[in-house]
């Protein structure tokens, strides 16, 4: 399993991508790209694509103590909230993500 050989010095995958990126089978990939082959390459990153590794991100957030739904933190944080109250007054229409 992955969690269990992964050490608390590595790197611990916190989002999908990060987790997809740990299970790409680096070795079978290797001469690929030296060759052009993009068919082999592709086929050879398919599967770690779609692989779920939610249940091992949540595994690792909990262990971790970090939080298991990032996004629901955050909005329940009411951090942008906090933000939007230290910034100065928009002066124009604006197109700003607060």
């Amino acid at each position: 399993m992955l969690l269990a050989s992964v050490q608390v010095t590595e790197f611990l995958p916190w989002s999908v991508f990060e987790g997809s990126a740990l299970l790409v089978d680096r070795a079978g990939l290797e001469g690929y790209p030296d060759e052009y082959d993009v068919v082999m390459a592709n086929r050879t990153l398919k599967p770690a694509y779609n692989t779920d590794v939610l249940p091992i991100l949540t595994m690792v957030r909990q262990r971790c103590s970090g939080a298991i739904d990032p996004v629901v933190t955050y909005r329940n944080a009411e951090y942008r909230a906090q933000v939007a109250q230290t910034l100065p007054a928009s002066k124009g229409s604006g197109g700003g993500i607060l």
